[in-house]
């Protein structure tokens, strides 16, 4: 929602989009790129590697993690139908072009040519990397289509929502805050020079105070058996899409499911998650949806269109088999 604030110590800072994925997003990314992946990590963009430029199977950038020996696909993306049409394929195109040896030597070359590191031929030949999309925002039905497309084309791909929100009556370029969930796991909460958690706090003339006095709540993430976990909701997601003969929309499939499971779902099931994006349970659902297509139990987004989920003869079966011992233990 555009209309979002973030309240500085009395400040108001309102939501902002940028206009220009190049210009004005690419940017923002680039100056908080340590922010983001890790203070040993460096971005290189693939307008700056030779060889790769015109390469349209090649991302928008790679992220080399030079104390972890990691290294990242990355793609940077604003919120529209476009981006929403086209992830999916682009996913597809980055996997298929880093299987293939010649490519990952381009990349190694390219990436050498402007920084070197011992490990650097064997991370990017023989490691798999790991696909990391930065957008600034998911909010409402387009966000939630683009989380099925990526969720649905590769469940292991990782979606950071880099919000950005400008101080009023001021260049949004210049004085802004910035919220998102850092790809590493923050070890300290303590407050650091321009950051506080998950806040970046940018440019002048903000005074330190600001910053120095700016609370906030972290949220979470959940240990393991304190959510309601994703096999629990296969029974309710089936037994929603039986009862509106087999296929239905997200939202309404997802409203059905949460009646069904009032007396199971947990107050953790109920919190946001650390990123802000979505209710816990929601996103679990989600999931379990996408394991349950993996199965054969619902049928893909292909065949069922976006926005929709439909479940598929072997879930008609799987329900039938298993619903009476659900119900017994839930």
């Amino acid at each position: 929602m555009n209309n979002e604030i973030l309240l500085v110590d009395g400040v108001k800072y309102a939501k902002w989009t940028p206009s220009n994925e190049v210009n004005e997003f690419e940017p923002l990314i680039v100056e908080h790129i340590k922010d983001i992946f890790g203070k040993a990590c460096e971005y290189f963009p693939k307008r700056k590697l030779r060889t790769l430029a015109d390469n349209r199977s090649i991302p928008d950038g790679f992220v080399i993690d030079f104390e972890n020996q990691k290294w990242y696909i990355v793609e940077l993306k604003l919120l529209c139908d476009d981006a929403v049409r086209r992830i999916s394929g682009q996913i597809v195109s980055y996997k298929t072009a880093i299987g293939n040896p010649k490519t990952r030597r381009d990349i190694y070359k390219s990436i050498k040519s402007i920084r070197d590191a011992d490990f650097l031929d064997d991370l990017i030949n023989d490691e798999k990397p790991k696909i990391v999309i930065v957008i600034n925002a998911l909010d409402g039905k387009l966000g939630e289509q683009f989380r099925e497309q990526v969720e649905g084309t590769d469940r292991d791909v990782k979606i950071v929502v880099f919000k950005t929100f400008a101080r009023e009556h001021l260049d949004p370029k210049k004085v802004h805050a910035h919220l998102f969930e850092p790809i590493y796991e923050i070890e300290s909460a303590k407050i650091e020079t321009k950051r506080l958690g998950d806040y970046e706090v940018t440019g002048t003339p903000i005074e330190p105070k600001i910053i120095e006095e700016l609370s906030v709540t972290k949220l979470k993430r959940a240990r393991k058996g304190e959510k309601t976990t994703q096999k629990i909701y296969m029974i309710p997601i089936l037994e929603s899409l039986i009862e509106v003969d087999g296929s239905g929309r997200t939202n309404d499939i997802l409203d059905m499911v949460e009646q069904k499971m009032k007396s199971i779902l947990k107050d953790i099931d109920y919190e946001k998650l650390p990123s802000g994006a979505d209710i816990r349970w929601r996103n679990t659902a989600m999931w379990a949806r996408n394991t349950m297509v993996r199965d054969g139990l619902l049928k893909p987004l292909e065949k069922s269109g976006h926005g929709i989920w439909e479940i598929s003869n072997k879930g008609k079966v799987y329900y039938e088999e298993n619903k009476d011992k659900w119900k017994k233990t839930h």
